[in-house]
């Protein structure tokens, strides 16, 4: 599946450049993908790219976030599971996904 994210991903940005919507939800689906299956190379690839092309919050599918802030979590990188979360709140001003994914998470503050 990876290999089809990938050509599609290098199709919209030839298309649309690398900073349209839709590449950004191709490659947060890659990111989340790599999460849910272990895979760091595949989120330490494309996750900090993200960040590099939106930096105020990649438009990523909502539901793409919670896979992505476990995965961050379960290898200790609480800096950019935080940052996640962060944007999690800002797809969801009231707060209740992202309180209920870090009381999951046992995530206290």
């Amino acid at each position: 599946a990876m290999v089809h994210f990938r050509t599609a991903l290098e199709r919209e940005r030839r298309t649309r450049g690398e900073r349209s919507t839709m590449s950004a939800w191709i490659e947060g689906t890659m990111v989340a993908g790599g999460a849910d299956n272990d895979r760091r190379d595949i989120v330490d690839a494309h996750e900090p790219n993200l960040w590099r092309l939106h930096p105020d919050g990649p438009p990523v599918e909502g539901e793409a976030i919670p896979s992505i802030v476990r995965g961050l979590h379960r290898w200790g990188e609480t800096a950019r599971r935080d940052r996640w979360l962060a944007q999690m709140r800002r797809h969801d001003p009231t707060g209740i996904k992202a309180d209920s994914l870090e009381r999951e998470l046992g995530i206290t503050r």
